[in-house]
């Protein structure tokens, strides 16, 4: 429920089972974040406080809505056995006779940041080495929490990140566009990196159909207004930098939808779609892409 449009506030409807729930989860993740404590240099006291307020923010409005469902949710995902095994070959590609092979790695994120781990993708070649945005996600209830993707502080300038950005904008090859106006964002508008990248990503997990997008968590949003005031900058930029992080987000999910058909609808604050069986519209690289991982590697081991 949001009050006034702008404040989050928690139904519960049952207490008791909200306070059973909270401490399950907390104590899960102060064994999962350990290391955050000695990173913030934090106290006892601050740091559960720093995992409340973590934990809190990434709620999304449905989440406020049914925070008993978001507990379970994050028990879950913090219940998994997650492998953090440095980097797995899954798959490659063949680009002008130019063999590219992809890893994938799988790390822990700080409780702080938007979901308890994060997945990368990395090309290599020779000694060039590129790594891709990172996706940070969870699973719960047999479906993958997509809440963001975010592209490296430092990106690699060497002969594969060109031979890779010449490759990846073949995305747009043969798509049907949809209409532009002033007032509308075209589905082309994305980073042809993020659509490559989301792509390896739901090939990444065959166990998964299910996938969820979330728009935006408001006590984030709240948090960088209060940035922007402490600075006296005009704090209306946020809503300008939220909406255009926002749909570029979700306008990605959507260009992956378009290429292989897959359902998708939008739920409350979520946009959701469906893993299923596809036909090549085109000779899209997309479908190269996903394609490309290899089934026999992704077994080995529990990959999420």
């Amino acid at each position: 429920m949001v009050a006034n449009d702008s404040v989050p506030i928690l139904k519960i409807s049952n207490y008791s089972s909200f306070i059973n729930r909270l401490g399950l989860l907390l104590d899960l993740m102060e064994k999962f974040h350990e290391n955050d404590k000695d990173y913030y240099n934090l106290d006892n006291y601050q740091f559960k406080r720093y995992l409340l307020m973590s934990l809190f923010s990434n709620m999304n409005e449905t989440d406020f809505n049914y925070p008993l469902e978001y507990l379970s949710k994050m028990t879950e995902a913090y219940s998994t056995n997650y492998d953090f095994s440095l980097k797995k070959l899954v798959g490659k590609i063949n680009i002008k006779g130019k063999e590219i092979e992809i890893y994938e790695t799988l790390s822990k994120n700080l409780a702080s940041m938007e979901a308890p781990v994060k997945k990368c993708f990395i090309f290599k070649s020779g000694n060039d080495e590129v790594n891709s945005p990172k996706i940070y996600y969870y699973i719960a209830n047999k479906v993958c929490h997509i809440m963001a993707i975010q592209n490296n502080k430092n990106i690699e300038k060497n002969e594969l990140s060109k031979i890779l950005d010449r490759y990846f904008r073949k995305l747009d090859k043969g798509l049907n566009d949809i209409e532009r106006t002033d007032n509308t964002e075209s589905i082309k508008d994305i980073s042809p990196n993020f659509l490559a990248t989301l792509t390896l990503f739901i090939a990444s997990l065959p166990e998964i159909s299910n996938f969820s997008m979330n728009d935006y968590s408001p006590l984030r949003y709240m948090n960088r207004v209060g940035v922007f005031s402490s600075r006296n900058d005009d704090t209306n930029k946020v809503d300008s930098i939220q909406t255009n992080i926002t749909n570029k987000f979700l306008l990605t999910g959507l260009r992956l939808c378009e290429h292989f058909d897959f359902p998708n609808y939008f739920f409350n604050n979520l946009f959701m779609f469906k893993k299923s069986g596809y036909v090549k519209k085109d000779d899209n690289i997309i479908y190269t892409l996903y394609e490309s991982l290899n089934k026999e590697n992704l077994k080995k081991g529990k990959i999420y």
